[in-house]
This record gives structure tokens, C-alpha cells and sequence, in this order.
């Protein structure tokens, strides 16, 4: 039997092997494009603290340029080795940075602040001009994009805009793109006429994704698509795994309206739209706050498939606090499915609002598989159910938390009894247990992920039924909360945040099964401390403590404990 979730897709790349020398910028060459030039294939640019008005070409070369921050991880050197873009030599080529020249995954960018860029003059749509690529320029080729901080680049242009962050790949392309552990924030693609898409980035190409994307937005002030406030997947797409990002308060709003079918905004989150035979994996990610908003045809807040082919995969997402503002219909203000047939598993969707057509839109293949599932409190308008099945379709949707219940195996209509705004379980939650590891439909085995959103093993214990959603929690059947709160801890745990992301408090719990001098610390992304809430000898039981973080900006923070032996930290985002 085929397992769904075993990824083997993915290139292997062979990396060759090279005497590497190390260029430092500005100490052997004065700028980062000079270091480019005078490298050869498997050499290093390291680029000193400071800001470098560039626009940078790779020129084909497997080499990787990168900050300090290589060398040992302190976030300072990323956020303070900046290339801005913001002066290009000719205003119809300002990406800052470009790989259009052969390179693949050996050519890599690591560790800088991306800022400024504009964007390239492309056919992107012929025989109309478009910019594309605003921070980022991939054409059909490869590269590794790795931690870096991609900020406040924008694409503007009458006709189509696509990118603006960055952009990879084409429609025709068969190349294959890393894009890993960067932060793309406040980047936008503004347009006129024709086509908008990708915010934060668009992406045409195989690929593996992980990364936080925020605030980012596509904008049309006038007729065309606008879609994709955070990234878009696209066109003839051969394999992406697109997994563990943060895709939080992106944006795709319309502005005048001239053709009530294609004037349209599309995927406040993302977009993933194909049309050939594929293998798409979206797993294990947050999709949070985002928006539509537009007069006229809306679909999908938080996110939006149109897949007419393809083996694809959506499980371990949390979905929560996307939503719809307009005059018209919102089609799915968590989720919309349209000509897909995509497998639906252990996804918590929950706090999206508010759809005239349903939460999630579901326009699937009879054999598609809506499975595991958590669909509550989400608002869908008057009467509205919060499954929206279009007419001529029949998904088989089974063992799932439907609010309002839904004819089908397994199925239960009960408070989840969420304990956090991660969405985990209480130990008294009825999802426990409720749902399924595996089934046969239509002759095709469909299997729940091994791992939950954490990575904690599924089903937990061994031997239990997985639960349904996208948290597994460690009981293989509900119990009393009177009962389970009277015992002592066993074991140390450090838990989620609550709410995340937060503005401006959130609370932190933590577990100590033996008493102890407990600390509980709060660290920016610098590294630096902002905040002790606990430093004092503590009994055993299970502790809360507030944190207001009304004086700090927003951002990623991480909190750390350290009871005798037991040290772990933990990630938190905070948006204001």
C-alpha cells in the first residue's frame, strides 16, 4: 500500500566537490558584486556588517554569498548586512538579487536583508509587459534562498505584476528552488490592468518552502485577478513541498470592478493553482488573519486551490482568523477547493469569518477525501453549514468535527474543547481518539500523517486511533478535567503560548512534575533577553504566567525555561 505522506520527490542534488576560498566584502573586494565576480565555483563571499546600495547578479556560479550570520547564527548580522535595491542601474532591472543564468541549489544566498527592490521588466503574459521579482529574480533556473529577512520590496507596474518578495521559475520551467527559514515581510505587488499575484512570493517551479511570511499584499486598483497575498504556487508546478511556514496577515483586496466573473481577489494566504500532473504537499502549516477584500467575487481568505490535476495533500494545517470583507459572496473564508482533488487531513479550521457561502468550499473529484478534520466556530453567515459542497460534487468526508453536524463515517458535531489558540486538545476533548488511521475508498488507500503539527508521533499511544485535527494529544480516550487536574505533572513540559500570535498579552504555561528554582525568560530574535517572568524556587503542579508585551514591538520572540535539568524554548509572534 502507498503511503501518502512519504516524500520522495525531491532532487538529490550532487554537490560537486570544490577547492572553496573564502572572499571577504569589503576586506579582498569592495563590493558584493565584485566578490561575484572574482569567485569561481564553490568559493564563498562573506560579507561584512553594513548596508550595500547593489543590485546583484550570480552570473551562473555555484558559489554561496552569505553574512556573517553563517558563521554562527547571531540574527544581528542578518538584520544589519543589508543589499538595498533601492538604485538600480536601469530602473527596468531593479531585483536586487538575480539568478538567471544556469545556477541551481549549489548557488546560495544566505543570511542578509533584502530591501528596496522594484522588480524586473518581463513578458509575463504576452505580448504584455509585467514586472516580476521585486527582492528576488529566480528565472529557469535554480538557487538556495536561505534565513534571510526579505523586506519592504514592491512590484508596480499598469499591466501584471507577480512577486514581490521574490519570484522563481516560469510557467515552462523545470527547475528546482530551496526557499528556507527567511522572513518575508511587508512586500506588496501593486497593479492596474491584467493580473496580480504572489505578495510575498510566486513561485513556477519545483520547490521546497518553509518560511515565515507576513503582511505582505497584492493590490488592484482597477479589472484583472488579484491573488496571493502571502505566496502563489503556480501553472505547471512538478513537485512542491510547501511545510511548517507562518503565513499570517497577508492582504489581496480589488479596487474598480469591470467584468463581474475574472475581476476578482483570490487567496488572502496563498494560492496554489495547477495544471498538470503533480505532487503538491502542504503540511504543517499556520494560516492566520489573512483577508480578502474586494466588491465583487471573493474566494478563499485564508487560501485558495484550483488543481485540475495532480496527487495532492493538505494535512496538519491550522487555519484560523482569515476573513472576507465585501458587498458580494466570499466562496470559503478559511479554505476554497475548486476542480481539485486533493486529500484533506487532520486540519483544525476554526475563527474564520465571515463567508455568505460556507467556510470551507469544497469543489473536489468524488474520490477526493475530506478526513480527521476539526471545522468549528467558524462564521458562515445565516444558516449557513460549515462545509460547502458545490453542486454535482460528492467528496466523501468522514471522521470529522463538523459544528452542525454532516452525514458521513465517523462524523461528530461536539465542542473540540480546544485548551489553547494553538488549538490543542484538552484532555477531555471527544476528538480524542475519534479518528481514523486509514480507509480504502474507491480502491485507493488514504492514511492520517504519522506525525501531528508538532512532529509528535500519530497516532499517540501507539495502537489508539489518531484524533481528529491537526494536534495529537497523548491519551487514547478523553478524560474527566476534574480528574486530571488534581494530578501532579509527570513529566516537565514547557506548553504553547496562548493566544499565538498574541497583541498585546499572552499566557505561558509550563508543567514540573518535582519541586525546583524554575526560570522563564523572554528573548527577541537578537537574542536578547526582554523579560524574566519566573525566577524563584517552585513546588510541583502546573503553573501560568501573563506576559504583557505592550512596550516591545512586533515580531518573533522565544521563550525559555529552565527547571534543574529540563531547558527548552519555544517561539511566539506577536503581532500589532
Amino acid at each position: 500500500m502507498k503511503n501518502l505522506f512519504t516524500i520522495l520527490f525531491f532532487v538529490v542534488t550532487l554537490f560537486p566537490t570544490y577547492p572553496q576560498v573564502t572572499i571577504h566584502v569589503p576586506g579582498d573586494q569592495p563590493t558584493i558584486q565584485a566578490g561575484i565576480d572574482a569567485a569561481q565555483n564553490g568559493d564563498m563571499v562573506l560579507v561584512d556588517d553594513g548596508t550595500y546600495l547593489e543590485n546583484i547578479n550570480f552570473k551562473g556560479k555555484a558559489i554561496t554569498v552569505a553574512s556573517n550570520f553563517i558563521m554562527n547564527g547571531d540574527t544581528s548580522h542578518r538584520n544589519n548586512t543589508i543589499i538595498d535595491g533601492s538604485q538600480p542601474t536601469h530602473p527596468d532591472s531593479g531585483s536586487v538579487v538575480y539568478f538567471i543564468s544556469g545556477e541551481d541549489t549549489t548557488s546560495v544566498l544566505y543570511g542578509f536583508t533584502i530591501t528596496g527592490g522594484t522588480g524586473t521588466v518581463s513578458f509575463v503574459g504576452a505580448p504584455r509587459l509585467g514586472r516580476v521579482g521585486g527582492g528576488i529574480f529566480i528565472a529557469d533556473v535554480g538557487a538556495k534562498i536561505s534565513h534571510n529577512y526579505i523586506f519592504n520590496n514592491s512590484v508596480a507596474d499598469s499591466f501584471a505584476v507577480i512577486g514581490g518578495g521574490l519570484a522563481a521559475g516560469s510557467p515552462w520551467s523545470n527547475s528546482f528552488v530551496i526557499i528556507e527559514n527567511n522572513i518575508f515581510d511587508s512586500n506588496s505587488c501593486l497593479r492596474s490592468v491584467a493580473a496580480s499575484e504572489g505578495g510575498g512570493m510566486s513561485i513556477s517551479t519545483k520547490a521546497r518552502v518553509c518560511n515565515n511570511i507576513f503582511s505582505n499584499n497584492v493590490v488592484s486598483s482597477d479589472s484583472g485577478e488579484a491573488f496571493g497575498g502571502g505566496f502563489v504556487a503556480l501553472f505547471n508546478l512538478d513537485s512542491v513541498l510547501i511545510y511548517n511556514n507562518l503565513i499570517i496577515n497577508n492582504k489581496v483586496e480589488t479596487g474598480i470592478i469591470t467584468d463581474p466573473i475574472m475581476d476578482r481577489a483570490l487567496g488572502g494566504g496563498f494560492v496554489l493553482w495547477n495544471d498538470s500532473t503533480t505532487f503538491i504537499r502542504m503540511i504543517g502549516n499556520v494560516i492566520a488573519y489573512n483577508k480578502v477584500s474586494s466588491s465583487n467575487y471573493t474566494v478563499g481568505a485564508g487560501g485558495y486551490f484550483e488543481l485540475t490535476k495532480g496527487d495532492v495533500i493538505f494535512a496538519n494545517n491550522l487555519l484560523y482568523g482569515n476573513h472576507y470583507s465585501g458587498s458580494v459572496s466570499c466562496y470559503g473564508s478559511a479554505l476554497s477547493m475548486r476542480k481539485a482533488k486533493v486529500s484533506i487531513i487532520n486540519n483544525t479550521i476554526t475563527g474564520n469569518e465571515p463567508s455568505i457561502n460556507g467556510t470551507l468550499s469544497i469543489d473536489l473529484d468524488d474520490s477526493s477525501l475530506v478526513m480527521n478534520n476539526i471545522l468549528w466556530g467558524n462564521s458562515a453567515g445565516t444558516n449557513q453549514p460549515e462545509i460547502y459542497v458545490r453542486a454535482g460534487n460528492s467528496p466523501d468526508i468522514v471522521y470529522c468535527d463538523v459544528e452542525g453536524g454532516w452525514t458521513g463515517l465517523g462524523n461528530i458535531d461536539t465542542d473540540p474543547l480546544f485548551l489553547d489558540t494553538l488549538f490543542h486538545l484538552s484532555d477531555s476533548s471527544p476528538c480524542i481518539g475519534a479518528g481514523k488511521d486509514s480507509i480504502l475508498i474507491g480502491g485507493v488507500w488514504y492514511y492520517a500523517p504519522p506525525f501531528d503539527f508538532e512532529g509528535d508521533p500519530r497516532p499517540n499511544p501507539a495502537g489508539s486511533n489518531p484524533d481528529i485535527g491537526a494536534d495529537e494529544d497523548s491519551l487514547d480516550s478523553p478524560v474527566y478535567v476534574e480528574k486530571y487536574e488534581s494530578l501532579i505533572p509527570v513529566e516537565y513540559a514547557l506548553h504553547q503560548n496562548f493566544p499565538n500570535p498574541f497583541n498585546p498579552s499572552t499566557t505561558i504555561e509550563f508543567s514540573l512534575p518535582a519541586p525546583g528554582f524554575v526560570t522563564l525568560s523572554i528573548f527577541n530574535v537578537l537574542g536578547e533577553k526582554v523579560a524574566t517572568l519566573v525566577s524563584e524556587e517552585l513546588t510541583a503542579g502546573s503553573y501560568k504566567y501573563k506576559w504583557d508585551a505592550t512596550e516591545v514591538t512586533s515580531g518573533i520572540y522565544f521563550y525559555r525555561i529552565q527547571a534543574g535539568s529540563f531547558v527548552e524554548t519555544k517561539k511566539m509572534t506577536l503581532l500589532k
